[in-house]
């Protein structure tokens, strides 16, 4: 009785350590793949004139697994591994990723793989990176210019991401895209527009939603209450979200503004 019960105690005693040290090491390599996608991103800009990803081909976002791609997809050359955007501490991930698209049809490796993109724990900054416009009636993907960067040490490229959550528990695996906590700037200006002739804006989602129930703009701090965040210059560092929305009093339906454009991690400029 005497052992069995030093065993137990010893055992108790052990167990946060060893739940420290297993979270540790799958922040290391959530890490490692933040990395790893930034060189992936570096690569793309190299071959496709300085421009950012375009966040899938049809433009409206309503493609078909035969004619679309994802952001993700167009990345994938460039790792070689789709593991590379999965977070090792999403608990919600199904090992079968066909359960979460029921379109995607049983035996058509490709509807899988795309569905399965989107369900990637990187998300992309795209609305102010490679914003979706409407021009002359029709929808255009716009990716903008690596160089139109002000400060990339202090512009988000991507962050981790859940596809949603309910009542404060995330589900469902990553997403692809996030959103940013604020559209206008103090004095009512459009942060998204960068020219006269961006009129609307492919807007999906508007702003983060109540943040007491639901996710922040699809961010998600998998990481001891810390979200991965990469800037545009590769650096990483993990951040809670009150730092994320720094300069921005973030409101539903991007009803805040930008106060602090030094502070504010989003925007181009």
């Amino acid at each position: 009785m005497i052992v069995l019960t030093t065993i137990v105690l010893l055992a108790a005693l052990m167990m946060p350590v060893l739940t420290t040290a297993r979270d540790s090491s799958k922040r290391v390599v959530c890490a490692s793949n933040f990395h790893q996608v930034s060189i992936a991103s570096a690569l793309y800009y190299g071959d496709y004139d300085d421009r950012f990803m375009p966040v899938n081909h049809v433009a409206s976002m309503g493609g078909r697994p035969t004619d679309d791609m994802t952001w993700v997809q167009l990345t994938l050359p460039y790792v070689k591994e789709f593991g590379i955007f999965e977070c090792p501490s999403d608990y919600t991930r199904p090992r079968n990723q066909i359960a979460f698209e029921p379109s995607a049809v049983a035996g058509d490796p490709y509807a899988r793989f795309y569905e399965a993109s989107k369900r990637s724990n990187i998300g992309y900054n795209w609305l102010y990176l490679a914003p979706i416009i409407k021009r002359s009636g029709t929808w255009q993907s716009v990716p903008r210019f690596v160089s139109q960067a002000a400060d990339p040490s202090n512009t988000i490229l991507m962050t981790d991401s859940v596809y949603e959550v309910r009542n404060g528990t995330p589900s469902g695996g990553g997403f692809f895209l996030i959103y940013p906590p604020c559209r206008l700037t103090a004095a009512r200006a459009d942060s998204f527009r960068t020219g006269p002739d961006e009129i609307e804006f492919l807007t999906p989602e508007e702003g983060w939603e109540d943040l007491a129930k639901s996710d922040f703009g699809h961010i998600w701090t998998w990481h001891n209450q810390h979200a991965n965040v990469l800037r545009i210059d590769g650096s990483l560092k993990a951040l809670k979200i009150a730092q994320i929305e720094a300069g921005c009093s973030s409101r539903s339906k991007w009803g805040g503004v930008i106060f602090d454009s030094s502070s504010y991690m989003w925007d181009l400029r």
